[in-house]
């Protein structure tokens, strides 16, 4: 054979060699089908083979309605029940088995797409069903369905009688329903290894609080107590202060806890019961929501201070107040000043409140065995005298003079605390310091003219003179007010938080 016949006789080799391969690339296109799932696809025993994506869309979806209306029937201890599936949102991801059967066979080059088709359509493919359910939504249903069966536990408790004795009511377990067991149960239903029926189980619940560790508290009688007292006729100072002592109530305090007044009372809002009444900001009276906690807070402090407790904050009012010895006040204003102590005892220590007529008392509850013979002193570093201030009112005529507030002097104090054993000092601790600002009284002076006809009556009794009453009567024009004897009583001081910075929501 020539060269020539030789190149020929291989050129026609190739041709027909090309010729065969992309006639079988052809018809592996030609065989693929281009609209529908090939043949071969199941999901369970439902074939999705030849089917296009809507036509397997709308056989999964009556699949999924299918088991949405299984129903399962429910035994438990004294009764039966029964619900379907959908009510814990149980279903099939329609959307998810759609796309893996719809990439059986188109995944790959040419020839691998060409041998998963043959493959498939030899031996078939099965998709796992997956069904879906709400774990919360189950869980609910199963305690809702046993819950004539079940017994919640009760807390251990510690409850402090009206006689101020301690009681324990012991802890109680309960029966439950078994969650984790109806999960495994329902897991095998859904994937029918288990016949549809749930058994559901009780098991044992122990309480939150035991009674062990309620005796463990070492609360056994007061550890200290302090009262103070208002005026009843002050309507709602009196209501804010029981809504504020009743948010003191039945505070537990656990050893080296910290506690705030601001957080465990909250708010001085509307919602959280107070009401308008008289405090003081910027040395003036205004009324505003929640007027009289501080007074909680004070009676509070002093019992802390008897108790022996640590001070972690304290501030004093802006001015005198009237319900405590100077220095021994707690002023309070949510979102401003807070007090704040420590229970460093080795036992809880729990609050109790009393409103009785017109006295607020706190009691402190705690192990008596830690209790301590506590006494607290307040000296006056410096006395700050009230300055006499006086307004024109153009609605009083000329030479009346009215007393619109009293003064109150100013003090600088300083307190401290000494704890004795056996009748014996043992230890004196300095206390937070307290200034009050003085009070200024505001005397008003009548400008408005006298008409000329008006005829003005003056006493001419000299024997006998009328003296004005402070805050009541009238004064000569010109006249200062007399100043009180020094053995007089101080004149009753305002009843507030009475910041001079403006803190929100004061209260007093």
């Amino acid at each position: 054979m020539s060269l020539s016949t030789l190149k020929v006789f291989l050129l026609a080799i190739i041709v027909v060699a090309i010729s065969a391969v992309l006639s079988f690339f052809v018809a592996i296109a030609v065989s693929a089908q281009e609209d529908q799932i090939y043949s071969g696809v199941w999901v369970e025993d439902i074939s999705l083979g030849m089917l296009t994506r809507e036509q397997a869309r709308n056989k999964l979806e009556e699949l999924n309605d299918q088991i949405r209306g299984k129903e399962v029937q429910v035994k438990y201890p004294g009764g039966e029940a029964a619900f379907k599936l959908a009510e814990i949102d149980a279903s099939i991801d329609v959307e998810g088995i759609l796309k893996k059967a719809w990439e059986y066979g188109r995944k790959g080059s040419l020839l691998d797409q060409w041998q998963e088709r043959r493959r498939i359509a030899r031996e078939g493919v099965i998709i796992p069903l997956k069904i879906n359910y709400s774990r919360t939504k189950f869980e609910k249903l199963a305690q809702k369905l046993g819950a004539g069966a079940t017994i919640e536990p009760q807390d251990a408790k510690l409850v402090i009688t009206r006689q101020d004795t301690i009681q324990i009511i012991p802890g109680k377990q309960g029966k439950v329903i078994d969650t984790q067991n109806a999960l495994a149960q329902i897991e095998d239903i859904l994937n029918e290894k288990q016949e549809p029926v749930l058994n559901l189980v009780l098991k044992t619940k122990e309480p939150e609080m035991t009674t062990q560790e309620v005796e463990n508290m070492h609360v056994n009688g007061i550890i200290s107590h302090f009262s103070t007292f208002f005026n009843v006729q002050k309507t709602n100072r009196v209501y804010n202060i029981k809504v504020a002592a009743g948010a003191l109530d039945g505070t537990f305090i656990k050893p080296g806890e910290t506690f705030s007044f601001n957080k465990v009372v909250g708010p001085r809002s509307k919602e959280a019961g107070y009401k308008l009444a008289p405090t003081i900001l910027n040395n003036e009276f205004i009324d505003s929501l929640g007027g009289g906690v501080c007074q909680a807070s004070t009676t509070l402090y002093n019992a802390v201070l008897l108790a022996g407790l640590p001070i972690i904050e304290r501030a004093n009012h802006s001015l005198v107040v009237s319900y405590v010895p100077l220095g021994q006040d707690a002023a309070v204003a949510y979102g401003g000043k807070d007090f704040k102590f420590k229970n460093n005892l080795s036992s809880w220590v729990v609050l109790k409140t009393e409103v009785v007529g017109n006295r607020l008392t706190v009691k402190i509850f705690g192990d008596t065995a830690l209790k301590k013979d506590v006494r607290i002193t307040n000296q006056i570093l410096k006395t700050y005298p009230f300055k006499v201030v006086y307004k024109q009112d153009a609605t009083m005529y000329k030479g009346k003079q009215v007393i619109k507030q009293k003064g109150v002097n100013g003090y600088k104090v300083a307190s401290q605390r000494h704890i004795y054993v056996n009748g014996k000092e043992v230890r004196t601790e300095k206390l937070p310091s307290s200034y009050y600002k003085p009070l200024d009284q505001i005397i008003l002076v009548g400008t408005k003219k006298v008409a000329a006809k008006t005829k003005t009556s003056i006493s001419t009794n000299t024997n006998n003179p009328k003296k004005p009453v402070a805050g009541q009567g009238t004064l000569s024009p010109g006249q200062p007010p007399a100043a009180p004897p020094a053995n007089a009583p101080q004149p009753e001081a305002p009843q507030g938080n009475q910041n001079n910075t403006g803190v929100v929501n004061p209260a007093g």
